[in-house]
């Protein structure tokens, strides 16, 4: 996901994004977002997280091949957070894929 990252959306923005993930594949992940770049690290995050993101393994991967939003599963109760929900609503413009074209 830190390939999809967008500096742009970044600038200025220092947070941690804990993931906890559930189910089938359960571990825990951390973004750390910092002087518009982002690091990704296994595990808890080193600082206090400034987004707290509880989902299924298998709802994840559902959102990451776009079988699924993000904001339905969170809707539904498929995902849960705490912490800063502006952050929350920011993830679509932090992380997107680039639109691709047909030639």
């Amino acid at each position: 996901m830190v390939k999809y990252f967008n500096p742009e959306e970044g600038e200025g923005l220092s947070a941690v994004i804990q993931f906890e993930f559930t189910g089938a594949e359960p571990g825990h992940w951390h973004f750390i977002i910092a002087d518009g770049k982002c690091a990704l690290g296994e595990g808890r995050a080193p600082a206090p997280a400034t987004l707290d993101i509880k989902i299924l393994s298998d709802t994840w991967l559902r959102i990451m091949s776009g079988e699924l939003n993000g904001p339905e599963a969170f809707l539904t109760g498929q995902a849960t957070a705490t912490g800063d929900f502006a952050l929350l609503l920011r993830l679509g413009k932090l992380f997107s894929q680039p639109v691709r074209t047909q030639r």
